[in-house]
């Protein structure tokens, strides 16, 4: 009795509120990498991009709950439901790679804000 009284329709709605939660993350990487790449070095950077990510956070996360609490995924559900299966495994190639990219995104942005925007005392 691990499974949820909810069942498939649970597991469907975690992947969407992850997949939610990733392009927040994306947003907020691309965001990072255009500010670091254009904004100066000063010693406010670090309290301004601290500021930046968080409002990113809170508004991809404000926007998740928005879309899913107004169960417009479950559009998006239905109409794939019916599909081939040959259609089903390129589909989830597209999101594991989603997945992938996001991921290296992530770190990419991480490794440009370090690079850039580290002050040497």
């Amino acid at each position: 009795k691990s499974e949820s009284k909810y069942g498939l329709e649970d597991n469907k709605r975690t992947g969407a509120y992850a997949i939610g939660i990733l392009i927040g993350f994306n947003i907020m990487s691309i965001i990072t990498i255009i500010a670091a790449l254009s904004i100066e070095k000063t010693p406010i950077l670090e309290d301004t991009l601290l500021f930046l990510n968080i409002i990113t956070i809170l508004v991809s996360l404000f926007y998740s709950f928005y879309f899913f609490e107004k169960k417009k995924h479950t559009y998006i559900f239905e109409k794939y439901q019916n599909e081939s299966f040959k259609k089903k495994k390129i589909r989830n190639i597209y999101v594991t790679l989603y997945i992938i990219l996001s991921v290296a995104l992530l770190y990419f942005a991480v490794y440009v804000g370090r690079e850039n925007w580290i002050i040497e005392n």
